[in-house]
């Protein structure tokens, strides 16, 4: 009888190992993905840090555009009647396109108060 309670135990304790050695496995895999990811963030934000160290020691300068670039970009009356002339466009269709009364855009196209 002792030889059969040995034998029952003994293949308790595979089953059981087995069991164990499955669940054990996966959480393994599970840390060591976590912990590849974990890595890979902390050489993200390193990268990161760095760049960031460049960017506070060189700043950007600050762009500009040339002053005939600017000179051709200032509002002008004509800019802003002509082409409503070549579409075909009333003033009241055109102040409704830009969301403004077509008082305004007529006082706008005169040169009396800008726009806004």
């Amino acid at each position: 009888m002792a030889h059969l309670i040995s034998a029952r135990n003994e293949k308790v304790a595979r089953i059981a190992g087995k069991e164990i050695q499955t669940q054990t496995t996966t959480t393994k895999k599970a840390a060591t993905r976590y912990r590849h990811d974990i890595a890979d963030l902390t050489r993200q934000v390193c990268e990161l840090v760095m760049r960031l160290a460049v960017v506070a020691k060189h700043p950007p300068t600050e762009m500009t555009a040339p002053p005939a670039v600017l000179e051709k970009a200032r509002y002008r009356v004509g800019r802003v009647k002509t082409p409503r002339a070549k579409l075909g466009l009333l003033a009241a269709n055109k102040a409704k396109l830009v969301g403004v009364s077509g008082l305004s855009l007529h006082k706008g196209e005169a040169g009396k108060p800008q726009i806004q």
